[in-house]
């Protein structure tokens, strides 16, 4: 035993009778607390990987300054598995695989809307701090392990709440201008509960990082809606066009915008509900409805509003306004194309957020009046109300979204004849990115059901192959194809989660294999100093070139 030793053990007993012992172990041991968790904190920072945010440039997504082609993938579970303590540790693991992988963007949901399980907007601007919180982990994990994040805000389909969870609220409360889901679209009333959705997420404080989500580079973009339709026009003018007519200066405090997609019955088939406002300059809008005769000239006072009288195209509104009995003189107003709902919000999120890039989160068909609607994988997809184009194009979408899903589009059971498919409707997506809308195409869910007649794990691995190619070589030409998202990764432990798509990447070695060798041949085309660096050992091992 050391002179050393003997100290220490001499004054221990010297403290032990005086009664100092443990108050002083204490003390020092709250200090030692105090400096290892400011040292862990430290460390933390330190490793975090630099991050800047995703620009674009033309065709091509930039990241500090050179070209950033994307591998990644979807995991939609993460918030939900980062409500609770015991499901943190899948985020973990799902986030750290992807970065050792070397993927570098993952898709996931920023939304659960209604009364279900761990749902994050319970009601109209009303949020479970508990869920924010699981969402505020997914985002500094992300960032943690060098991972970029597509962060989706509602679903067009009814799982998580989505569209028809906001026309229910707004039914319900009694400000609803129809039932239908497709009123998500077009209801002042949800395009309100919508904004402040918006609003509430993008500046949002994450309680982790002290960051807020508009102010972190960790996410990439902002998806306004996951897969579009509006089923109730087939002409998707419902997402591109709003029908509004505006009262003249004259009148003061009075704004009317109408929507002639809402047919009643109960034998009013001529007449359609729309919805009316007081302007104010802070306003907060009562809705009052009213109805609409379509072909024929009535009127009908209710709520002490006069209206009417519109053809088909064109609105002439005869209107007047009784009041404590004051009757004002009628004028006339022209119907015009307002704002359509992608321009509204896609201009929104940019309001509140001018550094992140924002998509629709289309499927990528074309509209029934494309030339290209006979490369769609078959008619039907025509009539959902959106057209891939139109939408695309609009000045505040930064870049187009398309997704494959080969064997739930096309009847053919041939798996040759599905990747001819899958490369062809590539194609013509990037060729569209590259001459008309100028703008980076990205592919952001491929997958293939396990449940598909003849399915085998190969069938996969060859879908992954195809699509790897296609991205691969648009990055080194240069052009629009700027990245796929596979649908989707799952870890150990998940089949509750599985939709016949997911799977555990490395699993299976081929597929892992496929994976990581997009991986490092596009870091090489990206020239990303730390992605090569990341992916150095993992590139290393195998041949990357295609």
């Amino acid at each position: 035993m050391t002179s050393l030793h003997k100290s220490c053990i001499l004054s221990r007993k010297m403290l032990a009778h005086s009664g100092l012992f443990y108050p002083t172990i204490g003390i020092a041991t709250l200090f030692a607390f105090i400096y290892m968790s400011f040292v862990d904190l430290r460390t933390s920072f330190v490793e975090e990987p630099p991050f800047n945010f995703v620009e674009r440039n033309g065709t091509q997504f930039m990241l500090d300054g050179r070209p950033f082609y994307i591998n990644g993938w979807n995991s939609y579970w993460l918030m939900d598995h980062a409500v609770e303590d015991h499901g943190r540790p899948r985020v973990r693991e799902m986030l750290q695989a992807g970065s050792k992988m070397g993927l570098t963007v993952c898709r996931t949901w920023a939304f659960n809307d209604g009364g279900s399980y761990h749902s994050l907007q319970v009601s109209p601007g009303q949020f479970d701090e508990l869920v924010f919180k699981g969402l505020d982990y997914v985002v500094a994990e992300a960032r943690r392990f060098g991972i970029r994040l597509i962060l989706s805000l509602v679903n067009n389909l009814q799982p998580y709440g989505g569209k028809t969870q906001y026309a229910k609220w707004a039914w319900e409360e009694g400000v609803g201008i129809s039932s239908s889901n497709d009123s998500f679209f077009y209801d002042p009333s949800i395009r309100i509960y919508f904004k402040d959705y918006i609003k509430a997420v993008l500046t949002r404080k994450n309680t982790i990082t002290g960051i807020e989500y508009r102010d972190d580079p960790a996410i990439f973009a902002w998806e306004l809606i996951n897969e579009p339709h509006c089923m109730s026009d087939p002409s998707g003018d419902t997402l591109v066009f709003r029908l509004g007519f505006g009262f003249p200066m004259g009148i003061p405090k009075l704004v009317c915008v109408g929507f002639l997609n809402t047919r009643l019955g109960m034998g009013m088939d001529n007449w359609f509900r729309v919805r009316v406002w007081g302007y104010d300059p802070h306003p907060e809008p009562a809705p009052l409805p009213f109805l609409l005769p379509l072909t024929v000239t009535r009127c009908i006072i209710e709520h002490e509003l006069v209206f009417f009288s519109c053809s088909t195209w064109r609105l002439q509104l005869a209107f007047g306004l009784a009041e404590k009995g004051k009757t004002w003189k009628r004028k006339m107003c022209d119907s015009k194309f307002d704002n359509d709902w992608i321009k509204e919000m896609s201009a929104f999120v940019k309001s509140v957020d001018d550094k992140h890039l924002v998509t629709v989160g289309l499927e990528g068909f074309y509209g029934p009046k494309r030339p290209k609607s006979s490369m769609n994988p078959s008619a039907w997809v025509s009539t959902i109300g959106t057209d891939f184009i139109r939408d695309s194009q609009i000045p505040t979408i930064d870049f187009a979204s398309v997704h494959i899903y080969p064997d739930q589009w096309l009847s053919t059971d041939k798996v040759k004849d599905k990747l001819e498919f899958v490369k062809k409707w590539m194609l013509t997506h990037i060729e569209d990115g590259d001459t008309q809308l100028k703008k980076p195409v990205m592919f952001t869910e491929y997958g293939l059901s396990n449940q598909s007649q003849g399915f085998d794990l190969s069938h996969r691995d060859n879908l992954i192959k195809t699509v790897n190619n296609v991205i691969y070589k648009s990055a080194k030409g240069g052009r629009s194809g700027a990245g796929s998202l596979i649908w989707q990764f799952l870890v150990g432990g998940m089949e509750e989660y599985n939709d016949d798509f997911g799977f555990v990447p490395w699993q299976r070695p081929s597929t892992f294999s496929l994976i990581t060798k997009q991986s490092c041949g596009l870091a090489l085309i990206n020239g990303q100093p730390d992605s090569t660096t990341k992916l150095k050992d993992l590139c290393a091992r195998r041949q990357w070139s295609h």
